[in-house]
């Protein structure tokens, strides 16, 4: 989670610091101030607050415990590192006694050596300890850096007798420890260890924050005030001065970012930069895509087919954002989505989400469409994939307007629902950039951790058949300037010029006139339909069919499938294989023609299986596998459509169930096709 807005007050007050090795190292300086930090529990809160210290020009030192279970982080030593770049110091959080008393090693000198080498070939700079106050060191009575030959004194007993384990003294007596008179520790084995054995000259170790000289200590050990006074209240500015904070106390709120945009905006990218090299977790595209069933966490994506069925139900869509936000209330962070989805759906995110941090994501407009057009939206005659725009005379729009009408429609919302922006073509570019924009919103962001993944490109676009804007043709551009151009003088991607205007106002004029000749076109068109075949599984069945890893059962309710559960089963009305058919299986293609279908069936809530249709060629072979989507409850029984491939001669469907997640039985009642093609109505001519 984010850092409380009080400790920024604590950084106000103590004004420039330095770290624990400064500090010892100018021990002749009267005025001087270092500041620690004891990470006991928080690495990823540890590294936010080096960002904001650095931010705010102090410098600090964070010792690693290495008995805590961030030290098997995979990242543990670039997160250490990152904070070494941002000018602080690393040193080790000493708990060695403890794992000796524990019997994780019997020899401390190595145990010690062996982190430190591991540390320092990863380029950290480790000159320093302070001691770990582990619940072992008062039930069995020592002090961490009793292990140091070099800062035994002269007499131990009387020196550190009834001293807490940080090695300072302390009023509270349950914090005194007893020094031992064998200056020995005995274990519950009955081994021994001599006291002050372990060499910090070997150990290249020069000092330990307890032993630096200094005039006074401030420790918020325990979360409070209660060991020293508190350093906000002191004037701080003769003296030397040591002040302990731990991270772990001074976490803020949990806050929420939602970053929204259209599809192909550089949203899986964000999220991923968030996810690696942020203070916050990040996913993409998680809320609608989650549920609880009791209490398990199910992914079931519904971002897909039936997309626009389920924006139509209000409830379920904010039972949906109910669930997801009880996950991230389970976070111990600061929680960041991007998502393309939630856009149509802000009044609803708005209820669920009231202390969400919206952010509008946003690329050039021409850049979308041609992505969006690359990946065939808008492309079939039943789209319950994407979301339909509020303008007139919608279903009878070309793709590409849609595309475009989308594009301005989707940043037109999120320009009013937004607290702030980010431009992809800026973030994609400028690391700087993007880590200012993050800033701005309260997000430390880590250059070292985003530098591998920083130029990667994320989920391209495989198909680039639709061309860049110069090769568009006129009336293509005619159309998206009419439509895109106030959106793009609001966005900065065009500048208001007298130049500009003119081209807009003539864009206009175009696209008036092609909307015009596209409603006389429309009106002079004829969908002729043919019902193809249906298949009626509730009443006697004489056709065949092909089952794989499942078996069917006939019932008045229709044929139940019940997976064997020994692999993938699959289900082919149309017979043959899933690979090869003959010329009797499966239904016959024709070019230029859509394909509407109707799939009726019903299965356990929480089921699922995936609908395709399989196109074969000349040569019976399958030439493409098409999904259809994941069917569920919510959706069923399901609308779909598909165009015909201009190789294909036959098609036939498949409901597909995958091993890992086989469903207990589906009941499919009735599967219905027809045959679409829109004929222009002939005239004759004059």
């Amino acid at each position: 989670m984010s850092i409380k807005p009080l400790y920024f007050e604590y950084m106000h007050h103590l004004g420039k610091t330095v770290t624990v090795d400064e500090f010892q190292q100018r021990s002749e300086e009267k005025d001087l101030i270092s500041l620690r930090h004891d990470i006991d529990y928080n690495l990823d809160l540890a590294l936010e607050m080096s960002f904001w210290e650095k931010e705010n020009n102090l410098k600090a030192t964070y010792y690693m415990l290495h008995s805590a279970d961030y030290w098997d982080d995979p990242k543990f030593l670039e997160k250490c590192l990152q904070i070494q770049d941002f000018g602080h110091e690393i040193g080790l959080h000493l708990n060695i006694l403890a794992e000796w008393q524990k019997g994780i090693t019997d020899n401390p000198q190595k145990r010690l050596q062996d982190m430190l080498n591991v540390m320092r070939q990863a380029g950290l700079k480790i000159t320093g300890t302070a001691s770990h106050g582990d619940k072992l060191c008062y039930e069995h009575q020592f002090i961490n850096y009793w292990c140091f030959q070099e800062l035994r004194p002269e007499n131990p007993v009387l020196y550190e007798n009834n001293r807490s384990a940080e090695g300072i003294f302390v009023q509270d007596k349950k914090f005194h420890i007893k020094y031992p008179d064998s200056h020995q520790m005995t274990r519950t084995d009955g081994s021994t260890l001599d006291l002050w054995s372990v060499s910090m000259k070997d150990l290249e170790l020069t000092y330990d924050a307890s032993h630096v000289s200094q005039d006074h200590y401030f420790t918020d050990s325990g979360g409070k005030w209660t060991r020293s006074p508190d350093p906000l209240h002191k004037d701080l500015s003769s003296g030397r001065h040591q002040v302990l904070i731990h991270p772990e106390y001074w976490q803020d709120d949990q806050k929420i970012f939602f970053f929204l945009s259209t599809a192909r905006s550089g949203s899986k990218w964000l999220a991923n930069q968030l996810e690696k090299a942020s203070s916050v977790k990040a996913t993409h595209e998680f809320t609608l895509n989650h549920h609880y069933e009791e209490e398990n966490l199910v992914h079931e994506k519904q971002t897909a087919v039936g997309f626009v069925k389920l924006m139509e139900d209000r409830n379920r869509v904010e039972k949906l954002m109910k669930d997801s936000r009880a996950y991230i209330e389970n976070l111990k962070t600061d929680y960041a989505e991007a998502n393309v989805y939630l856009e149509r759906l802000i009044p609803s995110l708005n209820v669920i989400f009231p202390d969400a941090t919206i952010v509008h994501l946003h690329r050039k407009p021409k850049e979308v469409v041609r992505s969006i057009m690359n990946r065939e939206w808008y492309d079939l005659p039943e789209d319950t994939r994407h979301p339909q725009m509020p303008v007139k005379n919608w279903d009878q729009m070309t793709p590409f307007e849609k595309c475009c009408w989308y594009v301005r429609k989707t940043n037109e919302t999120l320009m009013m629902h937004s607290h702030d922006r980010i431009v992809f073509e800026k973030m994609v570019t400028d690391q700087h950039y993007l880590m200012n924009c993050l800033k701005r919103l309260g997000i430390a962001s880590y250059p070292r951790l985003m530098e591998p993944s920083y130029d990667k490109k994320i989920n391209e676009n495989t198909k680039n058949s639709f061309p860049e804007y110069k090769q568009w043709t006129t009336m293509q551009k005619a159309i998206f300037n009419a439509i895109c151009n106030p959106i793009r003088y609001e966005l900065g991607y065009k500048r208001y010029t007298l130049v500009n205007q003119i081209k807009t106002y003539y864009a206009n004029k175009m696209y008036a006139k092609h909307k015009q000749q596209q409603t006389q076109k429309n009106s002079r068109k004829i969908e002729k339909k043919e019902n193809l075949f249906c298949i009626d599984y509730t009443k006697p069945f004489k056709g065949s069919f092909t089952l794989h890893e499942c078996e069917a059962e006939p019932t008045p309710e229709g044929v139940v499938l019940q997976p064997t559960g020994e692999g993938h089963a699959y289900f082919l009305p149309g017979g043959g294989n899933w690979s090869k058919i003959t010329k009797e299986e499966g239904w016959p293609m024709e070019v230029a023609h859509h394909y509407r279908g109707v799939l009726h069936a019903t299965l356990q809530p929480s089921d699922k299986f995936s609908l395709f249709v399989l196109m074969y060629g000349e040569d019976h072979k399958l030439l493409e596998k098409i999904p259809l989507g994941q069917m569920n409850n919510h959706i069923l029984p399901h609308t779909f459509a598909f165009k015909s491939k201009v190789k294909a001669v036959r098609f036939n469907v498949a409901i597909y169930m995958p091993v890992t997640a086989l469903p207990e039985k589906i009941t499919i009642q009735r599967i219905e096709m027809q045959k679409v093609m829109k004929h222009k109505k002939y005239y004759g001519y004059k």
